[in-house]
């Protein structure tokens, strides 16, 4: 712990959660059970009931911002201006740019990018900000980039389990409905 009273936390979210599943993808085949999703918290020393709140509102967050990157995605012509509730600065920028530079060239997603775990690799609430460092292995093995006509459009020996770095920040802490993603980092790297 810093002098500053910045707080380290490492918050694990193991398994996929349920509600970024992917949902059919056209495919009528059984597919194996999705297992429960497990929240772990580990807080040392003490646990802090704001520190514990804090890390909980980021990965909400992340929670949200997947929900609509998923859906936009999948759906290039809905309304970008939603991006604002769960993002800020340049990812709004990063964002829109990826979702319209998908929609001018006639491609969208089937499927959902999942996330298979998550690290809360740092966390400072000292008011009026919030900051937290995250890192997510995103796994896309369930999402199909598609052309106009249906065809499939995702890069050869594209990695479906990616490490990706986020930066997320809440400029009127104390308040829990600040959080934002404010950087993302997809590294190309493996994870599990």
């Amino acid at each position: 712990m810093s002098m500053r009273g910045k707080h380290r936390a490492t918050v694990m979210m193991v398994c996929v959660v349920s509600t970024w599943v992917a949902t059919g993808c056209g495919n009528n085949t059984a597919q194996a059970p999705t297992p429960s999703p497990t929240h772990t918290v580990d807080v040392s020393p003490p646990a802090n009931p704001v520190h514990d709140a804090a890390a909980a509102q980021v990965l909400k967050t992340l929670a949200a911002y997947y929900t609509l990157y998923n859906k936009l995605s999948q759906n290039p012509n809905d309304d970008l201006t939603a991006i604002n509730t769960v993002a800020s600065g340049q990812e709004i920028t990063a964002f829109t740019a990826d979702i319209q530079d998908d929609k001018d060239r006639g491609l969208h997603a089937v499927g959902d990018v999942t996330v298979a775990n998550s690290k809360i690799t740092d966390l400072s609430i000292t008011p009026p900000n919030a900051s937290a460092a995250a890192d997510l292995c995103l796994d896309v093995s369930k999402v199909q980039g598609v052309d106009a006509q249906g065809k499939p459009a995702n890069a050869s020996g594209r990695l479906v389990h990616q490490l990706g770095r986020f930066s997320i920040t809440n400029s009127i802490w104390p308040d829990p409905t600040g959080w934002r993603v404010s950087k993302t980092e997809l590294r190309n790297l493996p994870c599990t």
